[in-house]
């Protein structure tokens, strides 16, 4: 349709967000601060000044961070400082902030998640549209992991992100499908893993298979889990997988290790 002018092609007008690293520094870890004392201090200093600051910290109990942000501040003061989870960038504010902080992106940038460091990208996107300058503080304890996600040009990321997802047969090379066994002791969950492993491997194809493995941290359950990860063409993948005695198949997987 484009082709033939039946169409209008709008094109949004991209922004460029800039980040801008403050790593804790060895003080800083030395007396388990909260949050670094060069942007405490900066944060403090701007809503001295009236200006409305957003912090963006994952985590419920917010109570030790702002004890530590609020320190030596007036109650005005405190009234410009909002603090907040990136859940609240479902339904954002319409009002503009002078400053736009997020708090210990490694949380999402070390999650098990091979898009991990495309979240973060979007989150920072997402927050510089608070602000009229598009400049999105972060702070963080691991400066180097920062660094490797917002301290390189988009350009040089892309390669890295592709060079990676290439060498581990990871989307857009390959697709994913992720099997899940079940059973009601840990041995007898990872004994049908072990044996749908070896169906897979036994059948023909391009395919891989990775596994069986667990969850990382998962949540104790009464019925205990094992995973083997397929990596292939989708349409064979389902040919492979379909007769066998599996619990559940995700296609294109959320959480793959």
């Amino acid at each position: 349709m484009i082709s033939e002018k039946k169409c209008e092609v709008l094109r949004d007008n991209s922004i460029h967000p800039t980040a801008i690293i403050i790593t804790s520094s060895f003080e800083d870890k030395k007396w388990k601060r909260k949050i670094s004392d060069e942007l405490g201090s900066n944060i403090r200093t701007w809503a001295r000044s009236k200006k409305h600051v957003l912090i963006i910290f994952n985590k419920k109990d917010d109570a030790e961070l702002k004890k530590s942000l609020f320190y030596k501040l007036s109650k005005s003061a405190k009234q410009h400082i909002y603090v907040g989870t990136v859940g609240m960038l479902t339904y954002p504010p319409r009002a503009q902030f002078d400053y736009v902080v997020w708090l210990f992106p490694e949380w999402t940038l070390r999650s098990i998640d091979y898009r991990s460091s495309e979240r973060a990208k979007i989150i920072v996107s997402r927050l510089a549209l608070l602000v009229a300058s598009h400049d999105v503080y972060i702070g963080t304890r691991y400066g180097d992991v920062a660094k490797e996600v917002f301290g390189i040009k988009d350009e040089e990321w892309i390669n890295k992100i592709f060079a990676e997802r290439k060498r581990f047969n990871l989307p857009p090379y390959t697709q994913l499908v992720r099997l899940t066994m079940r059973d009601k002791t840990n041995a007898k969950a990872y004994a049908r893993a072990e044996a749908i492993r070896t169906l897979i491997e036994e059948s023909s194809g391009s395919h891989i298979a990775y596994g069986p493995y667990q969850e990382l941290g998962a949540k104790k359950k009464l019925v205990h889990e094992y995973h083997v990860l397929l990596a292939g063409e989708l349409q064979k993948l389902v040919e492979i997988y379909k007769e066998l005695p599996i619990d559940a198949a995700d296609v294109a997987p959320y959480r793959i290790v």
